[in-house]
């Protein structure tokens, strides 16, 4: 069992508020985190980790300037210059996504990865604020690689970056999943992507883990990937303190 946690309903009321749909969510996942245990290593999917003497009392990531008591986490996107609207790709940040495109967001959030998964699952649809989205129509190419950049440099801060990606029936996309900061005495990310592979799409998807030391980061990436599509995953980690991806 952890020691203590910070991650309670007075931490859940401080974070902006979000659409009704998204809202749902994160108070349904924070019921979710109080009821389920720690992932036991006695399980197959976290037989080689054990996480049952982690200390839970982080300061969760507010969105913002980084004032106050909240850890600073900045996103950066960088698109190669390409004019992605006139192709109608949709590529920013998940909360503006959550609420200018509702139609492409709604039906795939925590579909993949339901946040009842797990405890860290569910911590993690419970506290998310920002993350990526990333959304190229049907037979649509993005001829360069798209990237975000999630960066945390705060003592004891947690953040939970999430990455939604769907790519319409023939369409083609890189995307580089990068995480990064400096050496710290602890800290937390649990990392969610969620990967939407339409049918004879071609996504090619790489997250690379820049964590200084100190930093815990738990990250699951899931695809769903259609008739005649094809998904390329690479992985690479530069290893923290402890990392799962």
């Amino acid at each position: 069992m952890s020691t203590s946690t910070t991650f309670d309903a007075v931490a859940l009321e401080s974070l902006p508020s979000v659409p009704g749909y998204v809202d749902a969510i994160r108070r349904a996942a924070f019921e979710q985190y109080g009821a389920l245990p720690i992932p036991s290593p006695e399980t197959e999917e976290w037989r080689y980790t054990d996480l049952s003497e982690l200390d839970l009392s982080f300061v969760p990531h507010v969105r913002g300037d980084g004032g106050g008591s909240a850890p600073h986490a900045s996103l950066t996107m960088t698109t190669s210059n390409q004019d992605l609207a006139s192709k109608g790709v949709v590529f920013c940040d998940l909360d503006q996504a959550t609420e200018k495109h509702q139609d492409l967001v709604e039906p795939h959030l925590h579909r993949l990865v339901p946040t009842e998964r797990t405890k860290f699952t569910a911590l993690h649809g419970a506290f998310r604020t920002g993350g990526t989205f990333l959304y190229v129509p049907p037979g649509v190419t993005v001829e360069l690689p798209l990237q975000t950049v999630t960066y945390l440099n705060e003592e004891n801060g947690a953040i939970f970056p999430h990455t939604l990606i769907v790519a319409g029936d023939d369409s083609d996309v890189t995307f580089i999943d990068r995480y990064a900061g400096p050496d710290l005495g602890r800290a937390l990310s649990v990392g969610l992507a969620e990967i939407v592979v339409g049918h004879a799409a071609r996504v090619r998807y790489t997250s690379i883990q820049e964590w200084g030391d100190g930093v815990t980061h738990l990250g699951l990436q899931r695809p769903e990937v259609g008739r005649d599509a094809a998904l390329r995953l690479l992985a690479i980690g530069f290893v923290p303190s402890l990392a799962r991806a």
